[in-house]
């Protein structure tokens, strides 16, 4: 997926969640021989999303780690150039960045094993590949409020920070909600006990995450 498809995909996520996910769910399988197409077409929509390669979806959780890791590095500097010396802006770049994106991609494969596990109790589709699109996809809106860290390098304070990670579950919670129906299946009756969930765990996952860039205040 190119960058400029990515964006294209994140805004429609975010705009238009349910259109975006029924879009995913159909045009992630690949081309089927010739003489499948209708067996491709009759297929539900978690068996279409979970024919196709990891790729498309990790490569757009791979943009959107990009852009939490340039607003954290951003957030690092600006807060080094207000406290001090700009001496040590390395050591907090390597410290800070890698780790807190680390564990923000990290967070997702356990939320798409969660997910996995928690789909048969929710009368969902158990697949690996699909739970992952659905939380690489689902996340979106926490990597790109991360960006909202700069604004406490500025005022010295950690209240973006808990918008930002407040923000990102909340989100994380409206696209869980629109994507288990394509992805997993889930029957409407129990979307919203799975994606509340599912968010409570992502905004434990993305608030430890964000431990780090807190400490430097």
């Amino acid at each position: 997926m190119d960058l400029a498809g990515t964006v294209r995909r994140a805004a429609g996520l975010l705009t238009r969640p349910a259109e975006a996910f029924a879009a995913i769910a159909r045009g992630r399988a690949p081309a089927p021989p010739e003489g499948l197409a209708e067996r491709l077409e009759a297929a539900p929509a978690g068996e279409v999303a979970a024919a196709a390669p990891a790729g498309d979806h990790l490569a757009h959780l791979g943009v959107m780690a990009g852009v939490a890791a340039l607003a954290l590095a951003l957030f690092v500097v600006l807060v080094r150039a207000r406290l001090g010396p700009m001496g040590g802006v390395a050591v907090s770049l390597a410290a800070v960045v890698p780790s807190t994106v680390g564990l923000l991609a990290g967070g997702v494969w356990v939320l798409s094993r969660a997910a996995r596990a928690l789909a048969p109790p929710m009368e969902s589709r158990a697949d690996g590949t699909a739970a992952l699109a659905l939380c690489a996809y689902a996340t979106t809106p926490t990597f790109a409020a991360s960006a909202l860290v700069v604004l406490d390098a500025l005022a010295l304070s950690t209240a973006w920070h808990r918008v930002a990670v407040g923000l990102g579950a909340a989100g994380t919670f409206w696209l869980l909600y629109h994507g288990l129906g394509p992805l997993l299946e889930t029957p409407p009756a129990r979307r919203l006990s799975f994606a509340g969930a599912l968010a409570f765990l992502w905004l434990v996952l993305s608030a430890l995450a964000f431990v780090g860039p807190r400490q430097l205040l």
